[in-house]
């Protein structure tokens, strides 16, 4: 006992004699472990997007960032083990419960692997964020398709059409009331020879709405362009005229107007026979509306004043010539006699 107390007596007279060293010491030490921390600690940031939160019907009203910044400070090892994806920064809008401005701070959730890193710091930049908040409404906006350019000569756009027509948005209530409509993004029709359809986005699309539908099929229905024209000149020809009548004047031509797709039309020359006035029906000399038929190619169609009749002239042809030259004719008998003479 008595050995004891005379140790505990000199140490605690050591101790007395010697507290300003301790001191030292300690704070030697102190400091020689935060510069071992700080020399053996790596920082590194990450770009986070920020998400938004909300159960309660109050929805963001107003711009905000859309990403931040999450620094971590950890070893060397831990911290080149980890990577955005770790990490998922977001505001929770259930803190507010009406339309306004809130600074909401910027929480943070970490995957398994990165909670598993015990000595890992966190810190989000910026820690809170002011937002406009209210409430939630949705409603349906049309879609109306953007596009450029012109068919192909000759062919012309004659109706397009979205699917679907319209788009389901979710927001703050005052902006989904300001909307009125959405465009596609902008797709080509130049040099198009036929319908074609084609699938995009939406051409602006505000992150501060939620949408129902993210792919739109555009339907775009290309036809040729339909045109008349009107050939002047057309020329006529007569069929089954009577054997027993001679033409003595006739309509030589008449103009025909075709319609049909414009590079057809432009490139038709009328064939012979294409119109053909029908003699059959004459019984003998005179003057006579002669029935015209018009014949086109099946791709064509006639438009305008279609000519129905042609006037034409007949004349009979003279019986008393056809008799003259019969008897300037030698007979077989008289014939024979000769050659036998």
């Amino acid at each position: 006992m008595k050995a004891f107390q005379s140790i505990k007596r000199v140490f605690t007279e050591k101790v007395e004699l010697n507290v300003p060293v301790l001191l030292i010491c300690f704070v030697i030490s102190c400091f020689i472990y935060y510069v071992y921390r700080t020399q053996t600690l790596r920082d590194d940031a990450f770009s986070v997007n920020l998400e938004i939160r909300s159960s309660n019907g109050i929805v963001a009203a107003g711009p905000y960032r859309e990403t931040v910044q999450v620094i971590v400070r950890g070893s060397p090892q831990d911290v080149s083990k980890l990577s955005a994806e770790d990490f998922t920064a977001y505001l929770n809008l259930d803190f507010a419960t009406k339309k306004g401005v809130c600074d909401f701070p910027v929480l943070l959730e970490l995957t398994p692997r990165a909670m598993e890193i015990i000595s890992l710091q966190t810190k989000c930049s910026p820690s809170h964020i002011k937002l406009e908040v209210e409430e939630e409404a949705s409603a349906f906006v049309p879609v109306e398709p953007l596009y450029s350019g012109k068919p192909a000569d000759g062919y012309e756009l004659k109706s397009v059409s979205v699917e679907p027509p319209q788009v389901e948005i979710t927001g703050a209530r005052s902006l989904v009331l300001a909307k009125s409509s959405f465009q596609t993004k902008k797709m080509s029709i130049d040099g198009a020879l036929g319908d074609f359809i084609t699938d995009t986005g939406l051409n602006d699309k505000p992150f501060s709405f939620t949408y129902s539908e993210d792919v739109f099929r555009v339907k775009f229905e290309i036809v040729p362009v339909k045109v008349s024209r009107k050939i002047d000149v057309v020329k006529v020809s007569l069929a089954n005229v009577p054997p027993s009548l001679d033409v003595v004047a006739q309509t030589d031509s008449i103009p025909v107007t075709i319609y049909g797709n414009m590079l057809d039309v432009e490139k038709f020359v009328p064939a012979q026979g294409t119109v053909v006035a029908d003699c059959s029906k004459v019984s003998g000399a005179g003057r006579f509306d002669v029935p015209v038929t018009i014949t086109v190619p099946p791709q064509f169609s006639l438009t305008g004043e279609v000519v129905k009749k042609v006037p034409v002239t007949f004349n009979t042809k003279p019986v008393a010539d056809e008799n003259k030259s019969s008897a300037e004719e030698p007979t077989s008998d008289e014939a024979g006699e000769a050659s036998a003479q």
